[in-house]
């Protein structure tokens, strides 16, 4: 999972690593080209948030048990008790810590 994970990150940020560092090329005072590959990289940094998401929930059977209990309020999901008294401990934890 980390190997998919790491090269996606890879793919999906280099470019615009590239674009901003490399070339120092930016979004104002630039040409149409620049400014269409500029939203091409930046959709390739979108696709990168999106699909970790999904790499999460395919190959990472905690975080797929977990994840609806995090969602739900209050733990009342349809998985076994077990799997949600972790996460529903933590998230109480953070909101006495944060309010």
């Amino acid at each position: 999972m980390l190997v998919a994970v790491i090269g996606l990150f890879v793919v999906c940020v280099t470019p615009d690593a590239v674009m901003s560092t490399v070339f120092g090329l930016g979004y104002y005072d630039e040409t149409y080209l620049v400014r269409s590959v500029r939203e091409i990289t930046d959709f390739l940094l979108t696709v990168n948030s999106a699909c970790n998401f999904i790499l999460y929930c395919a190959f990472n059977t905690v975080f797929r048990n977990r994840f609806p209990c995090d969602i739900t309020s209050g733990c009342r999901a349809r998985l076994p008790r077990r799997t949600c008294a972790v996460s529903c401990f933590a998230s109480r934890i953070f909101v006495r810590i944060h309010l």
